[in-house]
This record gives structure tokens, C-alpha cells and sequence, in this order.
């Protein structure tokens, strides 16, 4: 485990917030599969809520409404 420093972080840390952060650059039906996966690990523990708060950044949320169509998703 010394060995490898990548597993010893949180997933949320790493590979969700990055994801999340790119969610304007999907498709719309991916948009979806990406709320409804964010939805299960939430509910399933594997993450937190907190993970959400990478979808308040200026540039998803000035143009369009990608943050809140994306947290609605979830929420639904």
C-alpha cells in the first residue's frame, strides 16, 4: 500500500470531482448516466454529497444551467 499512493485517496477525491467538473462537455443522455451513477454512490456511501460541490464552477454554471439540470437529476 506504501507502494501505491493513488489508493490510499478517496474516490470522490480523485476520479469523481474530475469527471464532474467536464460534465458540460457530454452528451445529454450521458449527462443523465453520469447523475444516476453519481446518484448510486452517494446513496451506496462510496461517496459523499460533498462531491457535488465540484458543479460550482464558473464555467458550468454561467452559460447554461448545466450544474443545476445535472444536481435535479440526482435529486430526482
Amino acid at each position: 500500500m506504501c507502494r501505491y499512493k493513488y489508493l490510499q485517496k478517496p474516490f470522490e477525491e480523485t476520479a469523481l470531482k474530475g469527471v464532474l467538473q467536464h460534465v458540460n462537455k457530454f452528451s445529454p443522455v450521458d449527462q443523465e448516466k453520469l447523475a444516476v451513477s453519481s446518484a448510486l454512490f452517494v446513496a451506496g456511501g462510496l461517496a459523499s454529497a460533498n462531491v457535488l460541490t465540484a458543479l460550482i464552477k464558473d464555467h458550468l454554471v454561467k452559460d447554461s444551467a448545466f450544474s443545476l439540470c445535472f444536481v435535479l437529476f440526482v435529486a430526482c
